[in-house]
């Protein structure tokens, strides 16, 4: 509350604005008054409203004497322009009026509000009508309104007498109007407080149940991902291929246990590391990187399944077969890719039984033909024993004779083909890929495989069908294994129907297959057919049907196309028949031109020939050979020698012009490292590479080992001459 201000005595200041002469009151009258003021303070303590205190004010103001009529004019909102609030005696208001009227009209309301003590109003007479007085009405900060006064005629003396405590009650009465105001202000503004927190309590509550929803909601996907999260990381203990996952820049999160084992990195150690130093795969052929299937993942989001045989080397250096599917790793199906998951399978154990499988099943078609075989190979024999014994009787008639020696010789060729045909059975391993076309290839494995049986080929081989880069001997296989399963299945005979086409494949078959151009390949036969059963096994290794078979044909023939980068499907109806499928990638690479039939020219040349061979035979007969073709010929029988002798050769300025290196040299240096060794004295020097076996990696891929071509045993004049032509042209022997 604000407090009055400290009383002033009668006898003050303002006191002696009406007379200086007045007698100051009893001392009696003053304890009277005195009693009246501290009554008075009392009242408007308990007053709850500036009414209230100005009722008092005029009551203990006119009980004073000397007045005839008070009034309070309050400066109040919202007008603020000094209302008449309170008149008493009420009947005296009209002329209380109209004396304030008068007082603003002279200036003296507006002079009075400026002044703290009473101002008279000029122009009433006191005598007759009573001195109208004003005084200011509010505290020393704040001017709150206007007491207004009329005295009683001839009452001089006693508002000389009584101003000074007229003044105590209006301050009084001003302090306690402005502590009301101002306790109501706080009374609103703790009300509005109490609102605010009110309505802050009610949004705090509202948003802590929200919070503690979420909270909730939160918790159960906690609990719900940690759930998840476990099965996950049960799933990949014990899932038997391995598991890695990266993040968008290629670096490895995650490897489950068997991954781990393939790789010899542990999660702790691989976590973070780019993928390439954790899994890098070759392809088993070429021993050349996987490239581009984590990038495709990541910024195309295509998946890659490398099917084909790859090598992946863990830390220790342990190199396995493995096979492996990339898939880019999503947040939903069709939002933003972030990372990639791959699923890598140990298949060693599968691809070296695979490789076994090829020993059985070569026995088990070569049984299966036997039959055919020596029906066919008696009939050659017969041919060549016929004319031999005409050329016998027809030896003086020398053009007949010619001509019986033409048939013998043709007999022989074709027992000569006949033979190798069963080297082509008899071999396997890493395909040794030329570009081909497959027609006769595809005509003659089949025809080969139907000798002896009741079934008619039936073949659709377009002339225009895409080259393919395969080793023909593998696919002879492939076919042959294909025809003797379809004999089997046709013992009385009936149509084999074999035919290609060209196909294009674009991601949306469900082939497994890269996008690209292929060679397809359909065996369809009449046979019996194969369950729903045992359909899904059939390539399987030692899966079969059949009493006699050890399931291995098929299984090979499944391993054969995927080392070529193809694969082989199956549909099959009971009682209607069984269809096999072969995908072969395309190439663009011009096969090579087939061997002439007519007789290559073998007119002489030039040259002096460095031969390492060492078996005796074959050296008398190369020499002679070599001596029949026009060329100098020297001969060692271990490579060191070849190199001491090219070495010497060059210091004696007679070096040789080509060499023949035979590729193995039991005990001493062969072939592949002694064109090493000369190359690094002469680096531009030409040689031939001489093998028994056609299917020695180097044979197939000679410019890889230093070499310009190729020879395989056994040869004629003609393809001796031919594969010197190639080493030696015309102008450079």
């Amino acid at each position: 509350m604000i407090a009055p201000s400290q009383s002033p005595t009668p006898a003050g200041r303002e006191a002696g604005q009406f007379s200086a002469s007045a007698a100051a009151p009893t001392a009696q009258s003053g304890l009277v008054l005195m009693g009246a003021l501290e009554a008075f303070h009392a009242e408007i303590q308990e007053c709850h409203a500036a009414a209230e205190v100005l009722e008092l004010a005029a009551q203990c103001l006119l009980k004073l004497g000397g007045f005839r009529a008070v009034a309070f004019l309050m400066n109040e909102p919202p007008d603020w322009d000094f209302q008449l609030r309170l008149c008493q005696p009420a009947a005296g208001r009209g002329e209380m009026q109209r004396r304030v009227n008068d007082s603003i009209r002279a200036g003296t309301f507006a002079w009075a509000l400026r002044q703290s003590r009473f101002v008279p109003v000029p122009g009433t007479r006191p005598e007759h009508d009573g001195p109208t007085l004003l005084h200011r009405l509010g505290t020393r900060a704040r001017t709150i309104g206007m007491f207004a006064a009329v005295g009683a005629a001839g009452a001089d003396f006693a508002l000389q007498a009584q101003a000074g405590w007229v003044a105590v009650i209006l301050s009084s009465c001003s302090y306690a109007i402005e502590n009301l105001r101002l306790r109501g202000e706080v009374q609103n503004h703790n009300t509005e407080l109490q609102e605010r927190v009110r309505q802050r309590t009610i949004e705090l509550t509202e948003a802590n149940e929200l919070l503690s929803r979420e909270i909730a909601g939160h918790r159960r996907s906690q609990e719900a991902l940690a759930e998840e999260t476990e099965r996950l990381s049960v799933t990949l203990r014990c899932i038997g291929d391995g598991v890695i996952t990266t993040d968008t820049a290629g670096h490895v999160l995650l490897l489950n246990p068997v991954a781990e084992q393939l790789t010899g990195w542990s999660q702790t150690e691989a976590t973070g590391r780019p993928l390439a130093e954790i899994f890098a795969p070759l392809n088993a052929v070429r021993r050349e990187p996987h490239i581009g299937f984590l990038e495709a993942a990541l910024t195309r989001g295509a998946a890659t399944d490398v099917s084909q045989n790859s090598l992946l080397t863990a830390r220790d250096g342990r190199e396995r077969v493995i096979a492996f599917k990339v898939s880019p790793l999503r947040q939903r199906a069709g939002q933003a890719i972030m990372g990639a998951v791959l699923v890598v399978r140990d298949i060693t154990e599968h691809e070296r039984l695979t490789a076994e499988a090829r020993k059985y099943v070569q026995v088990e078609s070569l049984g299966v033909l036997a039959g055919g075989i020596a029906h066919d190979f008696n009939n050659i024999l017969t041919v060549i024993m016929g004319n031999v014994s005409l050329a016998d009787e027809n030896l003086p008639n020398r053009v007949a004779a010619a001509a019986n020696l033409r048939e013998a010789a043709r007999a022989a060729q074709q027992a000569r083909e006949l033979t190798g045909q069963l080297l082509k059975f008899a071999k396997g391993g890493t395909p040794i890929k030329t570009a081909a076309r497959l027609q006769e290839t595809i005509r003659e494995s089949a025809r080969f495989g139907l000798h002896g049986s009741h079934i008619r080929p039936v073949f659709e081989l377009p002339r225009d069908l895409w080259a393919v880069e395969v080793d023909n001997s593998q696919i002879h296989q492939v076919i042959h294994n294909l025809v003797i399963n379809a004999v089997q299945a046709m013992p009385h005979g009936g149509y084999l129907r074999i035919h290609a086409v060209n196909r294009t494949v674009n991601g949306a078959e469900n082939l497994a297959l890269p996008p690209g151009n292929y060679v397809q390949i359909s065996v369809a036969d009449e046979g019996c057919g194969v369950s729903p059963e045992a359909l899904p096994r059939i390539f399987d290794p030692y899966f079969t049907t059949k009493k006699s078979g050890n399931g291995l044909g098929l299984a090979m023939c499944d391993v054969i196309i995927r080392n070529h980068g193809g694969r082989i499907t199956v549909t099959s109806e009971l009682g209607k028949g069984t269809t096999f499928n072969i995908f072969l990638p395309a190439t663009d690479k011009a096969p090579a031109a087939p061997a002439s039939s007519e007789r290559t020219a073998t007119a002489a040349r030039r040259g002096r020939i460095l031969v390492l061979e060492d078996d005796d035979a074959l050296q008398t007969l190369m020499a002679a050979m070599l001596l029949r073709l026009g060329y100098r010929a020297d001969f060692v029988d271990r490579g060191e020698d070849a190199v001491r002798m090219f070495q010497t050769a060059l210091q004696h300025g007679d070096p040789f012009d080509g060499a023949i290196l035979d590729l193995t040299v039991p005990g001493s240096m062969g072939g592949r490292e002694a064109i090493q060794r000369l190359r690094e004295l002469r680096p531009d020097f030409p040689a031939l590479v001489s093998s028994g076996s056609a299917h020695d990696p180097v044979i197939a891929d000679f410019q890889q080992h230093g070499f310009c071509g190729a020879m395989t045993k056994p040869y004629t004049l003609e393809q001796f001459a031919e594969a010197l032509g190639h080493l030696l042209p015309a102008g450079r022997a």
